[in-house]
């Protein structure tokens, strides 16, 4: 009976390889030429609908593939095929996929994470089937004006350091009895409420994916209040037996969308055009056709820059400046206002609202990209100088008064912490009277750094300064400045200033 039992089995698989790989060349055939009229539809309704047909029908080669590797899984087992690589990267590739989606639904959706990079050793092709499941299983169950949340972090448990990827969303919820099932095979939630099925593969996949890198898969949920999966994949997989197993393979560069982002708002349709075509070949660009439309999608995207139009509809460019530079969130993005009016009142109105620059219409294009350049590269050098400087002076770093009063906080809240080894993102966060998201956004704006790396770097700087200027002994500084061993100390200092402790008093000491 087992035997045959056996057999039926094999039959099934069989038939699902097969008919899968049938499906899979006029799905093929379908979205190769889908591409190519994207591409060259210049009617945008109608490429918007093709747009439409091109994503479902990817979904749905997507679900095709998913039964493949289900068929692998089962049948032989599959080994990891390791790159080394930049995971941070990696999964910020995956989120921006889902990003238009996101935008679609309302769905408010966040990428937060403690290290701006993360090279390692693990399979590219895995990790991103176990992220587009997880995203594809929070977008399925989360409804419109919810929001879907990814935290990356750095934690260490029975002395091997993981990469912990956290997916949380405010969708329907697993009820408590369903919690340990999720990840079997077929397995299919009986929450009606959320009138969604799926196939009951896609987290079997995740778990077995994320077991293969030695890692383990979590999930808290409350239903009708949301989910969180929690991943975790070892920094050193090369070092373990499953990483002694694995094909190590060329590393793979991941193509992520990395120039500075842009929103033009302008209410005038062939103006705007015209500002997308020429400024997409250098920067990642946004529209927005009025100051309302532009205030929102700043707060959605948060582009690295604005260039608006002065006088608009519902909300003009005067307005949508004060609002934006008013916004702790906001105030930090340069804005160039655009405007007819040449008058010495409407550049006094326009540097009063809080504008960096303002350029009189009709403008030579250059002269307007030269002035983007120019705001983006002073940006850049702000983040230069905190990272360079010893002494820290926020004035020098920051474009607003408000960035100013935040960077001070953020710089009084770690010096008055400096001894506490436990002082954390968090207890930041809450002296600062921001959210962990929202903290993340501004530190990476004004100073290139995450809030951990912030932390750490300010506590570094003390560390050089007491060395220079100061007859403590390096151990007695490492302890001041909140590091728990002298190894752990010397280890980050020399990171961040290419010597040993010892080396940089010998060098730069003033005593």
């Amino acid at each position: 009976k087992r035997k045959q039992e056996e057999e039926l089995d094999q039959m099934k698989f069989r038939f699902f390889t097969n008919i899968s790989h049938e499906f899979r060349t006029p799905l093929t055939l379908i979205m190769t030429p889908l591409e190519t009229l994207i591409k060259q539809q210049k009617d945008e309704p109608l490429k918007q609908k093709l747009s439409s047909i091109y994503r479902n029908t990817k979904s749905l080669l997507e679900l095709v593939n998913q039964l493949l590797d289900f068929r692998k899984l089962e049948m032989h087992g599959e080994k990891l095929k390791l790159t080394q690589g930049d995971l941070v990267r990696l999964i910020a590739y995956v989120n921006d996929s889902f990003r238009e989606q996101a935008t679609s639904k309302n769905i408010g959706f966040t990428l937060e994470s403690d290290s701006k990079h993360l090279f390692m050793f693990f399979d590219k092709d895995k990790i991103h089937k176990v992220l587009n499941n997880l995203y594809s299983n929070a977008f399925k169950f989360t409804s419109e004006q919810g929001s879907i949340s990814t935290l990356i972090a750095l934690v260490e448990e029975n002395q091997t350091e993981f990469v912990k990827i956290s997916v949380s969303d405010t969708g329907c919820g697993i009820s408590e009895k369903d919690l340990h099932t999720i990840f079997d095979r077929f397995y299919q939630s009986d929450n009606k409420e959320s009138g969604m099925l799926g196939t009951g593969i896609g987290l079997h996949l995740v778990k077995e994916y994320v077991s293969l890198h030695s890692g383990k898969v979590e999930v808290i949920s409350q239903l009708n209040q949301g989910s969180t999966f929690t991943v975790y994949i070892p920094c050193n997989l090369v070092g373990n037996e499953s990483g002694k197993q694995a094909e190590i393979v060329e590393q793979e560069p991941v193509k992520l969308d990395s120039r500075k982002k842009i929103l033009i708002v302008e209410d005038n349709a062939e103006f705007r055009r015209f500002l997308v075509e020429q400024l997409s070949t250098e920067f990642n660009t946004l529209e927005a056709e009025d100051g309302e439309e532009g205030e929102k999608r700043t707060l959605q995207d948060f582009p690295d820059l604005i260039i608006s139009d002065l006088m608009m509809p519902k909300v003009d460019g005067l307005e949508m400046c004060k609002r934006l530079k008013n916004n702790i969130q906001t105030s930090h993005i340069p804005i160039i206002l655009l405007t007819a009016r040449i008058s010495d009142e409407a550049k006094i109105a326009s540097y009063n609202a809080g504008a960096d620059s303002y350029i009189g219409k009709p403008f030579n294009f250059d002269v307007l990209l030269a002035r983007v350049n120019m705001l983006i590269e002073q940006q850049d050098k702000r983040k230069e100088l905190f990272h360079k400087t010893i002494e820290i002076t926020p004035s020098t770093i920051t474009i607003t008064s408000l960035d100013e009063k935040l960077v001070q906080k953020a710089l009084q809240s770690v010096e008055k912490n400096m001894d506490n080894t436990e002082y954390s993102v968090d207890d930041l966060s809450s002296d600062i009277g921001l959210s962990r998201s929202q903290l993340y956004r501004k530190l990476q704006s004004i100073t290139g750094k995450s809030p951990n790396e912030f932390i750490q770097l300010v506590r570094l700087k003390r560390a050089a300064q007491l060395l220079i200027d100061s007859q403590y002994n390096v151990s007695e500084i490492a302890d001041y400045v909140g590091y728990n061993t002298i190894k752990y100390f010397n280890k980050h200092f020399k990171a961040e200033f290419g010597m040993t402790p010892s080396q940089y008093r010998a060098e730069k000491s003033t005593i």
